[in-house]
């Protein structure tokens, strides 16, 4: 039997060594894979964050929104960018009808109230007979019945549904016939102008109007009623005192 012995602290020595290496390596190729995998997954969510931010200035006053660029060219993140894009613009739309219609409603009830004014102010001044009460008090129970039928108007205009029909009905053919009826324009100029007696008589203002000319026209009844008296409501309040307004009717091509 032959026996050979070395001393094993070198061996250990060596071992220990290689053993720190090995750590070393390990803890430093981990180090440099989470930071790799930290960079990548960094500029991989970028787009996605970006889009965040974006989406998060959207305010409801504004709606604006305009989509990163990376966005734009992830194809992962594209089909959702499109979606708010899309999303803002219907929204922008949503509140153009709204800014439009409370502006609309606005300038409709203006000119009611100030007709029922004008009806309450002549029957305030000086001393009025029975009949003239009586006429006051009808003519004002009209006026109360036409802002009750336009503010029901307008919450039917102010509803989605609504908005649709319209959106269909107002798509007529060239040739095809108007919605409404067969209206004679003196008639419903005539009832404008009656309604806005008071009006005119606080404002000191003389109406001029002739009703000889025959015309008719396929309209909605209420609708042009509306028009004649927004249009001579503001011909009275923008005239001084003691003007004349004129309304003149004419056949122009047809």
């Amino acid at each position: 039997d032959v026996y050979y012995a070395m001393p094993a602290n070198g061996t250990e020595a060596r071992i220990a060594k290689t053993t720190r290496m090995a750590i070393a390596v390990g803890l430093l190729s981990l180090l440099m894979s989470f930071s790799a995998t930290w960079w990548a997954v960094g500029r991989g969510m970028r787009p996605l964050m970006e889009l965040a931010r974006q989406a998060d200035l959207i305010e409801a006053d504004g709606a604006q929104f305009e989509a990163p660029a990376g966005a734009a060219r992830s194809a992962e993140l594209a089909p959702l960018a499109r979606a708010l894009q899309s999303l803002v613009t219907r929204l922008q739309e949503a509140l153009r009808r709204e800014r439009r219609f409370l502006s609309d409603a606005a300038h409709e009830l203006k000119t009611t109230v100030a007709i029922q004014k004008s009806t309450l102010q002549v029957l305030e001044q000086g001393k009025v007979s029975e009949d003239d009460l009586r006429q006051g008090i009808a003519r004002a129970l009209e006026d109360t019945a036409r802002t009750e039928s336009l503010v029901a108007n307008m919450l039917l205009l102010a509803s989605i549904e609504y908005s649709q029909r319209s959106a269909d009905q107002s798509t007529v053919a060239d040739d095809g016939p108007l919605r409404g009826n067969d209206v004679a324009l003196m008639d419903s100029l005539q009832l404008a102008v009656d309604q806005l007696a008071p009006m005119t008589k606080m404002k000191e203002v003389v109406l001029v109007f002739d009703p000889a000319c025959d015309l008719r026209v396929r309209v909605p009844e209420n609708e042009l009623n509306q028009l004649w008296t927004n249009l001579i409501e503001n011909a009275i309040q923008h005239s001084p005192r003691g003007a004349q307004v004129t309304i003149e009717v004419s056949r122009v091509e047809g």
